[in-house]
């Protein structure tokens, strides 16, 4: 464990509990899927030295971020591939998500506004992580979903209550006369 708890020796602490286990894929995912992986958070690093040290520090912060992200999808892909085990991917995930609230503090600290990027017109986007989801209330419809009506229990058209024919003698799936 180090001493500072910056993000760039949260990177360091990073890599050095990683490049090991990326040595230990198969031969040939070591030079592809592994490789990919420690490139990724090597440009991590060094967007967030370039940030460090120097004066525009919200795009390298981006980038940073942006790199972070794609290292994390690499490394799901790695577990469900199994070339990680349970243990060590919830060790890797545990300290890419501390290395990624740090850089995002830090990018709101720089920005003054939330952790954002911007879409293709300039405009700030906010940034949402497949997975984390927000369920909506049970009671709140969807947007852009019509509410459900209020009597959503009552029987369909030609259902049991207006076919004529008794409930026990149709068939439970279409609601007509069962043949006999």
């Amino acid at each position: 464990m180090a001493d500072s708890d910056n993000v760039l020796t949260k990177l360091h602490d990073l890599l050095v509990y990683l490049v090991p286990q990326l040595n230990r894929f198969p031969r040939d995912q070591k030079f592809v899927l592994g490789d990919r992986i420690e490139t990724k958070l090597l440009d991590v690093q060094e967007s967030c030295l370039r940030a460090y040290y120097g004066r525009d520090k919200r795009p390298h912060l981006i980038e940073a971020n942006m790199g972070l992200e794609v290292t994390r999808h690499l490394i799901r892909l790695a577990h469900a591939l199994r070339y990680f085990s349970h243990h060590t991917y919830g060790v890797v995930s545990e300290k890419v998500d501390e290395v990624g609230r740090m850089i995002g503090g830090w990018l709101k600290s720089v920005s003054g506004t939330a952790a954002t990027t911007s879409n293709h017109e300039g405009q700030p986007a906010a940034r949402q992580r497949p997975g984390l989801r927000q369920s909506p209330v049970a009671s709140e419809p969807r947007a852009g979903q019509p509410k459900a009506p209020e009597d959503w229990r009552s029987p369909r058209p030609g259902g049991p209550l207006e076919s004529g024919v008794p409930a026990e003698t149709q068939h439970p799936l279409h609601g007509q006369a069962a043949a006999a």
